[in-house]
């Protein structure tokens, strides 16, 4: 069958191909981004352009931040969302991950009483005071 004779199918054809290369474009970004080693790399994350995938990235990392985990990768997470939108100049985005971060320290803890580590203390209080920065 040739594509001549039907009417569209070039364009059909050709809208395929493309949106299998960006799907296959996505799946290498979110390997890329959601490496616990990449993540630890603040300015090897801060420093990439991300020309016209800046927001599919900051969605990977928020995505990364609902994941369940170790303790040191959660943080790590919220640490690189925050340092990849601030990089961008998006505080309204970098605010609220770090909003976020501090009402999951706050429900993570809750179940421990009053008395707080002091530790766990210093971090809500960072996230907070960097979230109304």
């Amino acid at each position: 069958v040739s594509l001549r004779l039907m009417p569209g199918a070039e364009d059909s054809v050709a809208g395929l191909a493309d949106r299998r290369r960006r799907q296959s474009a996505y799946r290498c970004l979110r390997t890329f981004v959601s490496s616990p080693q990449f993540r630890k790399q603040l300015h090897r994350l801060c420093s990439y352009p991300w020309v016209g995938c800046g927001n599919t990235v900051d969605t990977l990392l928020r995505q990364l931040n609902d994941v369940p985990g170790d303790q040191v990768d959660i943080d790590t997470s919220y640490q690189a969302r925050y340092a990849f939108n601030v990089a961008r100049s998006d505080y309204r985005a970098a605010g609220d991950a770090m909003m976020t971060y501090c009402y999951n320290i706050i429900a993570r803890n809750a179940q421990e009483g009053d008395h707080l580590p002091i530790d766990v203390l210093r971090k809500q209080m960072s996230s907070c005071l960097a979230a109304i920065n």
